[in-house]
């Protein structure tokens, strides 16, 4: 009998210990003014109790029994709470019996949250790029759809477009936890970049460019000539340069005169004329005969003839 007694605790041990490895806790989250459906994850709808901190919901072998304040009760056991509002916000748990046993309990905080606009796609075809436009209070996370094809490695609120767009559908998913919106799909066409003229551009480069001549052609000019002075200044460095002479200065206040030719000197010595500013003294009357005697010399005697032979 006492052996019998020290069991009963140990039984109703493991038995709390298995209810507990069973108890399930989940978030779960909905837009204010939205249904949400709470899952029952076991297929027996033999015994099924729906709770919260006020009400509480039952079915009996599939099927709804009384009035259901909490939402709805759906044939595979679920519970459907509609118009959810922020006083929604509580603990919904789910007890699963079967033949008596408790099969599962699971709990779902459920969390009522500001209702996700829906977004839109622009993009830009300079930039080349896309970009998932929306507004709101908590972080979202984006996904993109090419074509109808998911891209999941594009996580990012701008989704960069090909270098070469002919045209091509995007999609733009944001989610927050377990809400998601999607765009509407977005045909996107860039056409070839146009040229547009600007007059007052061209004007600036066509006047810029006129500037550009004219500093080149001073530039051209202002070259050529510090060349040409450069080769006059080493012509001139290549001039033979005269050795200095001993000779002294002639007194300028004195003219130079040529002294009388003696019979010594030879006749082709040639004078040397005064400078035309400066005037010598008349010759003497020796220096005129000697002059005379000079240009006029004695005629020279003829050879000896030889006298005629008779014989």
């Amino acid at each position: 009998m006492a052996l019998n007694i020290l069991y009963v605790p140990l039984f109703l041990c493991l038995l709390h210990i298995a209810t507990a490895s069973d108890a399930e806790t989940e978030d779960k989250y909905v837009e204010k003014g939205q249904s949400v459906v709470l899952k029952n994850t076991k297929e027996n709808t033999e015994d099924i109790q729906w709770k919260n901190a006020e009400h509480i919901c039952k079915m009996k072998n599939g099927k709804p029994t009384g009035n259901c304040v909490l939402g709805s009760i759906e044939s595979d056991g679920s519970l459907t709470v509609k118009n959810t509002k922020e006083g929604s916000n509580n603990d919904y748990v789910l007890h699963n019996y079967k033949d008596g046993k408790l099969l599962i309990k699971k709990t779902y905080k459920l969390h009522v949250v500001d209702p996700i606009p829906k977004p839109n796609i622009q993009f830009n075809c300079t930039a080349k790029n896309a970009a998932c436009n929306i507004t709101y209070n908590k972080d979202l996370q984006f996904k993109w759809k090419l074509n109808g094809n998911d891209q999941a490695h594009m996580k990012s609120k701008i989704y960069p477009l090909p270098s070469v767009i002919s045209q091509v559908t995007l999609t733009c998913i944001v989610s927050f936890k377990d809400i998601q919106k999607e765009s509407d799909s977005t045909d996107i066409k860039c056409d070839p970049p146009t040229i547009d003229l600007n007059w007052f551009l061209i004007g600036g480069i066509a006047g810029g460019g006129t500037v550009l001549i004219i500093l080149l052609t001073i530039t051209i000019y202002c070259y050529c000539r510090s060349k040409k002075r450069q080769r006059q200044a080493g012509e001139s460095l290549d001039l033979p340069v005269l050795p200095p002479t001993n000779r002294k200065r002639e007194n300028p206040s004195k003219p130079h005169c040529n002294h009388p030719r003696s019979q010594t000197q030879p006749r082709t010595q040639t004078q040397t004329r005064p400078p035309p500013h400066q005037r010598c003294p008349p010759p003497t009357a020796d220096q005129r005969i000697n002059d005379e005697a000079e240009d006029h010399p004695p005629p020279r005697p003829r050879p000896r003839q030889k006298a005629p032979s008779y014989n």
